[in-house]
């Protein structure tokens, strides 16, 4: 498959991010001895202290060139970078807890389903990359814990690279979980062997942007993302297959 990226990486676009909502972007002198994290702290403005970088912000910053790249390269995607940014300025994401992490959650396990406590949370639905379903209402937080069947029949479809029956796979599943980006990952694959290019696109663009708000729940979604977007960068810049073009 091609290659592709992830999210909230979105509010360390660089400069970019810092224009997209009105305030200039602070000057860099990028020297042979200043280190990586250090320019992209220069250039974006952030407070960060790249000596003691969290597991998450160093995530961030290896994301930040493939995002930029593409966002460089290709003006559509650009734009949506920026409408993304000005929304995020003007209503700030709420915080969440990835995988109940430090969210003060005590669990316990019953037959496969695991529930606990989380503070202070807004409601939220949402599913993993395999289909495992989670929701929190209130404090309470529930998993099932179980992949969906569905996601096990596109896979084998993928390995045995029957794109129609993948399709059709993905399909049913888009319809019956529309909550569940996974599906639009799969049609978008088959698409792309199947040649239908403006149906490739749509949907792999659907994922990205599905798959993008689920990611602040699940860090399942962040090496599908990347793929994702090398997809979308490849596809946009015309390299289809031989007998697609």
């Amino acid at each position: 498959m091609l290659r592709i990226r992830s999210r909230a990486e979105f509010a360390l676009l660089l400069g970019v991010a810092a224009s997209a909502i009105g305030q200039p972007a602070p000057a860099v002198h990028q020297t042979a001895t200043r280190s990586f994290c250090s320019n992209i702290v220069a250039l974006s403005g952030a407070k960060v202290d790249c000596s003691h970088l969290t597991p998450a912000q160093a995530k961030a910053l290896g994301n930040i060139p493939a995002v930029l790249k593409t966002a460089l390269e290709n003006q559509v995607y650009l734009e949506e970078i920026l409408q993304k940014l000005n929304e995020i300025s003007t209503t700030p994401p709420p915080v969440v807890c990835k995988d109940n992490a430090n969210c003060g959650v005590s669990t316990g396990q019953t037959g496969g389903i695991t529930a606990g406590q989380i503070v202070n949370q807004e409601p939220a639905r949402w599913y993993d990359w395999d289909g495992d379903f989670h929701s929190r209402q209130g404090n309470t937080f529930f998993a099932m814990g179980v992949e969906l069947s569905e996601f096990r029949q596109m896979v084998t479809f993928e390995n045995n690279k029957d794109w129609k029956g993948l399709k059709e796979s993905a399909e049913k599943a888009v319809s019956a979980y529309p909550g569940w980006p996974t599906p639009l990952f799969f049609l978008s694959y088959a698409d792309y062997h199947l040649c239908e290019k403006d149906e490739a696109l749509r949907n792999v663009r659907a994922f990205i942007s599905q798959a993008t708000l689920v990611d602040q729940f699940s860090d399942s979604y962040d090496q599908p993302l990347r793929l994702a977007q090398g997809d979308l960068t490849a596809m946009l810049g015309g390299k289809w297959l031989t007998y697609c073009q």
